[in-house]
């Protein structure tokens, strides 16, 4: 086991900026900053204008964030709640955003639930669709009040003595936004930028910052030059994530790697998060960890009222094939039988020490709830492959159901018969 997996459980570190977003909003402050990333400086210069209380982008392509915050009545103790939403064709990993795993993905470190699966580092709940009861089960909040945009948007969620929301999504060719501060803002800050620089952990950042009055005019918009560390990167490589056939009950994982060295400091692996169809074998496949719904024998239609599914990660060789043996269970008989589809998730990346923990103190995301939390602060991830698997398993036929019943019974009969019948015979000799 490498030596960044770190699973004692502790309050998550954020990044430093968030301290002053908590005083703030300890005293009553409501706000919302809009950060925009252009490919580069002259496209940020022909698709941006301004009035006196707007600034208005054409739309080419461009990254948007917006971020919400507002202060939240806590009661009882304080617990820390992240929830996720990556829809089908959401954005990729870039310069503002961090990896996202698809789908909805709740974590809390308070108390757990009949949904939940529990880790050394929090519940957490998993599911491919919008699931707005199950939100509401953990936050008793309804976030169907608010007006996000779900199918096209994607959302990252921090609940505890404030609420923090983060949009994504990107500005598409021929779409032109207007953003201005409402008036149930106390604040409003917006950021216009073109990546100046990548060069390795360090981003740098050029455009404008404006500002707004409290009565929605805009006070000032000025040059501004924004430095500092990314914890989740994107690599170019070519990586192949496969079912070897034929696939059956036991669906094998083939992750080539083949064309990846090995690197001082850094170690490879693969995170899965598996439905109540695929279980793994862990004296089998030898994952790092498997936490939630691991019992061999039970099929799919028994555990409807259990958690979700599970977590594993995998450590993975440099330079190799790997395979991941996983295992399905007998799903419920349907009439005339068939095929049931599913689907998992697979996010291959490269764990590497950074040796500084500046990596954290990001002003786009933090580090927090999630498969990241298992690593080390200094963690950096470069992400290779997130595939989503899909597969079908074989369904018996419900119609055959007292067919087979019958003829196991008089299988069973007939055998008992003929074992007395051998043993009266012995017996008479």
């Amino acid at each position: 086991m490498s030596r960044r997996i770190f699973f004692s459980r502790s309050t998550p570190r954020h990044w430093t900026i968030r301290t002053r977003i908590t005083i703030a909003v300890a005293m009553g402050t409501t706000k919302e900053r809009l950060s925009v990333i252009f490919f580069e400086s002259d496209s940020l210069a022909r698709n941006l204008e301004h009035n006196e209380t707007h600034v208005t982008v054409k739309g080419g392509r461009q990254l948007v964030q917006n971020r919400f915050s507002k202060p939240l009545s806590a009661t009882g103790e304080l617990e820390s709640i992240r929830i996720t939403w990556k829809h089908i064709d959401g954005v990729d990993t870039n310069v503002i955003k961090p990896q996202m795993l698809d789908g909805l993905n709740i974590y809390t470190n308070g108390e757990s639930h009949e949904f939940a699966i529990t880790t050394p580092k929090y519940h957490y709940a998993h599911s491919n669709s919008l699931d707005f009861q199950l939100i509401k089960s953990f936050t008793h909040l309804d976030l169907q009040e608010f007006n996000f945009d779900w199918k096209e948007r994607d959302y990252d969620i921090l609940i505890g003595d404030y609420l923090r929301i983060d949009e994504y999504y990107t500005l598409d060719e021929g779409m032109e936004q207007s953003f201005g501060k409402d008036s149930q803002l106390d604040k409003m800050e917006a950021g216009f930028f073109f990546v100046e620089s990548q060069s390795g952990l360090d981003t740098t950042l050029n455009g404008i910052r404006c500002m707004w009055n409290n009565d929605s005019s805009i006070e000032t918009c000025q040059k501004t030059l924004l430095f500092y560390q990314r914890a989740h990167l994107t690599d170019n490589a070519q990586i192949a994530v496969d079912l070897i056939d034929p696939v059956g009950l036991h669906p094998t994982i083939n992750i080539d790697l083949t064309s990846m060295s090995p690197a001082r400091g850094c170690e490879y692996y693969a995170y899965m998060t598996l439905p109540l169809d695929i279980f793994v074998d862990k004296y089998q496949s030898s994952p790092i960890f498997v936490f939630g719904e691991r019992d061999l024998e039970l099929p799919e239609f028994k555990l409807k009222n259990s958690a979700w599914g599970s977590e594993a990660l995998f450590q993975l060789k440099g330079g190799k094939q790997n395979e991941i043996k996983l295992h399905s269970r007998y799903v419920e008989p349907i009439e005339k039988g068939g095929y049931k589809n599913s689907n998992f998730d697979t996010l291959i990346f490269l764990a590497c020490d950074s040796g500084n923990e500046n990596v954290n103190e990001n002003p786009f995301y933090s580090k927090g709830l999630g498969y990241e939390s298992y690593f080390t602060q200094d963690t950096v991830f470069h992400h290779l492959n997130a595939t989503k698997i899909n597969f079908r398993i074989p369904t018996a036929n419900a119609n055959d159901y007292f067919l087979i019943q019958h003829t196991t019974i008089a299988c069973i009969f007939f055998s008992v018969l003929y074992l007395l019948a051998k043993t009266f015979k012995a017996d008479t000799r």
